[in-house]
C-alpha cells in the first residue's frame, strides 16, 4: 500500500485478488482429488466466505468511488 491515496479503498483492492487466489486454491484442491474430510469442508469453508468477502469488497468499492 502507498500513501498517496485511501487506504480503505487501497485495502478492499488488495484484498479481493488475495481472496480469489484462495477461492481458485480450494476450487482445484477439490476438482483434483481431495481426500481428507477435514480438509475438503475447509475448502468449501473457503470458497463460500471468501466470495461472500469479495461480493461485499465490491459492493463496498461500488459505493466508495
Amino acid at each position: 500500500m502507498d500513501h498517496s491515496g485511501s487506504f480503505d479503498k487501497q485495502f478492499a483492492q488488495m484484498m479481493i485478488p488475495h481472496h480469489q487466489g484462495g477461492i481458485d486454491m480450494s476450487k482445484a484442491y477439490l476438482q483434483k482429488g481431495a481426500h481428507e474430510e477435514k480438509l475438503k469442508a475447509m475448502a468449501n469453508k473457503i470458497i463460500a466466505d471468501q466470495q461472500r468477502e469479495n461480493d461485499e469488497l465490491n459492493a463496498w468499492l461500488a459505493n466508495h468511488k
